[in-house]
């Protein structure tokens, strides 16, 4: 049996805004809870007016590309028990599967330096094997499977960035981090550690 890749709202929000994410979204086999849905459909149905380029139209845009993967079936559902809620439900969410279910998952993608961190004690705390990697490395599967070209990979890690409004070295360092693909010929360096 293949492990699942867990993935949150905001890493389904950032590779929704790249002009990759219908490749990813619909080719490579994600799991998320029905609350990280309910977010993104929240983030849609709050979003839907906002001006182009505004934070709003951002989530808004990210969580409906995000929404296509599921409702074609390539973005999977599981049950989360309890149902956490209020802010950062969709990544306790994950936490919590991974503290009961985590030997059914590879690796959990993240935007959130913090969750991850919480996620790899939780995993560890449990004797689970779950990885909590870069949150550009969703990209670099589709990336080492063929299916997106070196340029379209640093291109969409650059726009994940740029759209997170990350400048310091630490989140940029952070973002590549373990990812053996030199972008220095697509990216300028503000974008690389």
């Amino acid at each position: 049996m293949t492990n699942s890749l867990l993935i949150d709202t905001d890493a389904l929000i950032a590779i929704g805004n790249t002009d990759c994410w219908k490749t990813f979204f619909h080719e490579v086999r994600l799991t998320t809870t029905y609350v990280v849905k309910g977010e993104l459909e929240r983030h849609v149905k709050e979003g839907g007016s906002s001006p182009e380029g505004t934070p709003e139209w951002y989530r808004y845009n990210g969580s409906k590309n995000a929404l296509d993967g599921i409702e074609n079936g390539s973005i999977s559902l599981v049950n989360t028990v309890p149902k956490p809620h209020g802010k950062d439900a969709g990544e306790e969410s994950l936490r919590i599967q991974v503290s009961q279910e985590g030997e059914e998952y590879d690796a959990v993608f993240l935007m959130d330096g913090e969750g991850r961190e919480s996620i790899r004690r939780t995993s560890e705390s449990k004797g689970h094997d779950v990885s909590v990697p870069s949150p550009a490395f969703p990209l670099y599967i589709v990336y080492d499977n063929g299916m997106l070209s070196k340029k379209e990979f640093c291109e969409a890690c650059r726009d994940i960035i740029k759209n997170e409004g990350w400048t310091g070295y630490r989140v940029v360092k952070m973002m590549w981090d373990g990812i053996p693909v030199d972008c220095s010929a697509y990216v300028g360096p503000d974008y690389l550690p």
